[in-house]
């Protein structure tokens, strides 16, 4: 009856909203760190460049 209707949605809710969670969240993580380290290469490489002119 309505027991399994509820099981049925929260089996649902565990295996398509937590993951989809879990992968938003490392999304987010891994374009932050990713836009953080080119920004900080680029800089590394400009200031690079910048030493290297005589």
């Amino acid at each position: 009856g309505s027991k399994s209707v509820c099981f049925e949605i929260s089996y649902i809710f565990r295996w398509t909203l937590i993951p989809l969670f879990y992968l938003v969240i490392i999304h987010i993580y891994l374009v932050h760190t990713i836009m953080l380290t080119l920004r900080s290469k680029s800089h590394f490489e400009i200031s690079k460049q910048w030493l290297a002119l005589p």
